[in-house]
């Protein structure tokens, strides 16, 4: 027999009851009798558990005084009336203590965790969380004794079984957009969001549809049907077992961040993230190995009169979010449940890794790109879509503010706006060295008074970008433009204090402008927050440049 130990509340909501529901479902289908050991008898999740035996530990009253002593010993008085083959545990609040008392009583341990922050005692443990191709395989190395096995990365991410077949997503004629916190959490949030949708959108346009999904220990549900009553095109859903059937028919996913993160990817469906909770939290290059780009952690200010205006704009924009998501390097296929139930059978391997991860990261940024060479090791191309975290990540170190007009660090939700929205407007590249990306580069043409100028910026990606790549960067950008506008002419502002760029600039030939020149007047158009008083006005002549090449 397989005993299973979690819990479901309020504030973590139903994820770790679904996901050890899939777990016992598999172990089912092969023969295994399956029990449950829950806190306390709750109606909202007696229907996904109806079809096996469930054990409760606590009545609703002294359950406050919770102690992982008190619990091993009340676990223990039901497993030593069975014959047990494995206790499964999946609850954050249980941690060595409790695995030392189970263990010492003779049962065979295996625990879920995804958080690598504290030692365990078990024969397997099992985390999908992906950490990047360096690192997720040697988590919990110092963690777990030598007997564990440790079962790691997507390859182990538990699913239903619908999510293993090769599913073709149907094609609504309306744009659906899912919402959801997971099966709890305060749905304020998302009542107020929806608001915001339905007040920018037009009352007329019937060619989308606004899905809030209400988990069965939500709080403040009440505020999604208030706000539903007012307008047909928001249709909550309610009494769900499985999202799966609303996936298929998502255009876009707008929610916390938790299991969807591979339901999503097995499914490519383009999504808008955030993190609620410290266990969503992710290193965003690492959600991009799923083709996911666009997330917002607990820090950042998760908004609704924000959101709203981004996830129009994302609506406007979705191919480009679908062609990311298909960008995917991670394969999730649907088949982590069966492993895991290998694994607790002995045939598994240790640190089993599946084929999930398909390429390198040069491997696949190389993919259907176009570079200009500059020398053996230093190439540029054009800045893509799945560039848009990166560009922000390196935009706001501090060495690139300090020197520049808006000196304030940008959030990722403005990013994201700006991105999908005003990006377009100048020409973005980026110079790598050996693949690497050293600085982003970017210039756009602007007109004046008749008169059309090349404006432009650069930032680099890291703090040993060395003189030679910036001056490699910004003679082939003046090299590029006069190519394309001849007698176009350069204007700039440096900031006087940063003696670097003004000698650099100086060296590849920028000079000062006259105060009473059109230039002159041509910056004060274009960089309006630019005093005369902080910033060097500059200008580069394309005779100049003409001289520069003669030279070469």
């Amino acid at each position: 027999m397989i005993f299973i130990r979690t819990s479901v509340n309020s504030s973590n909501g139903i994820g770790h009851l679904m996901r050890m529901l899939h777990l016992a479902k598999e172990f089912s289908n092969q023969g295994h009798v399956v029990s449950f050991l829950l806190d306390e008898h709750q109606l909202q999740v007696t229907k996904h558990i109806e079809d096996f035996n469930t054990f409760y530990l606590y009545s609703l009253s002294d359950i406050s005084n919770f102690s992982e002593t008190e619990d091993a010993r009340r676990c223990l008085e039901i497993l030593d009336t069975e014959s047990v083959d494995h206790v499964i545990v999946d609850d954050y609040r249980l941690s060595r203590c409790w695995e030392d008392i189970i263990v010492a009583n003779g049962y065979k341990t295996a625990v879920f965790d995804d958080m690598c922050d504290r030692p365990h005692n078990c024969d397997l443990i099992i985390d999908p969380k992906w950490c990047g191709a360096q690192s997720t395989f040697k988590r919990y190395q110092d963690l777990v004794p030598s007997r564990c096995k440790r079962l790691l990365g997507p390859s182990f991410c538990i699913l239903d079984a619908q999510y293993r077949s090769e599913n073709v997503l149907s094609n609504p004629q309306q744009f659906n957009i899912l919402f959801s916190i997971g099966g709890g959490g305060d749905l304020s949030l998302i009542s107020k969001l929806l608001e915001n949708l339905i007040a920018l959108a037009d009352e007329n346009d019937r060619s989308f549809c606004l899905l809030p999904v209400i988990g069965p220990l939500a709080t403040n549900s009440q505020k999604i049907f208030e706000v539903a009553s007012t307008d047909s095109r928001i249709q909550p859903v309610t009494n769900a077992t499985s999202l799966y059937s609303h996936y298929i028919n998502t255009s876009l996913f707008v929610g916390a961040l938790g299991t969807s993160l591979y339901e999503l990817s097995a499914l490519f469906i383009p999504a808008l993230t955030f993190s609620l909770s410290p266990n969503q939290e992710n290193v965003i290059s690492d959600l991009e190995d799923f083709g996911h780009y666009l997330h917002l952690s607990t820090h950042e200010e998760i908004c609704p009169e924000l959101l709203a205006p981004l996830i129009w704009i994302l609506r406007e924009q979705i191919h480009r979010v679908q062609k990311m998501r298909e960008r995917s390097r991670i394969n999730i296929d649907g088949y982590g449940t069966e492993r895991i139930v290998e694994a607790l059978g002995g045939s598994c391997n240790d640190e089993h890794k599946s084929n999930m991860f398909q390429t390198s990261n040069s491997e696949s940024r190389s993919l259907d790109l176009d570079y200009i060479k500059l020398t053996d090791d230093l190439s540029i191309r054009k800045v893509i879509d799945t560039d848009i975290n990166h560009y922000l990540d390196s935009r706001n170190l501090e060495q690139n503010m300090t020197n520049m007009i808006n000196a304030s660090t940008i959030s990722r939700l403005e990013h994201y706006k700006w991105w999908f929205t005003s990006c377009n407007d100048r020409d973005s590249y980026v110079l790598e060295k050996n693949q690497v990306p050293q600085l982003f580069i970017w210039h756009q043409l602007l007109s004046y008074c008749d008169r059309s100028y090349w404006i432009g910026g650069w930032f680099v990606c890291t703090t040993e970008c060395s003189f030679n790549i910036v001056v490699a960067a910004l003679k082939w950008q003046l090299d590029f433009t006069h190519s394309l506008n001849p007698d176009t002419t350069w204007i700039a502002v440096i900031k006087k204090t940063n003696n670097y760029v003004n000698l650099l600039n100086k060296y590849m030939g920028f000079e000062n402008v006259n105060g009473t020149s059109h230039e002159f007047h041509a910056i004060r158009q274009f960089f309006e927050f630019a005093s005369t008083n902080e910033y060097n006005y500059v200008k580069f002549s394309p005779s100049t440049l003409k001289v520069t090449n003669n030279e070469d």
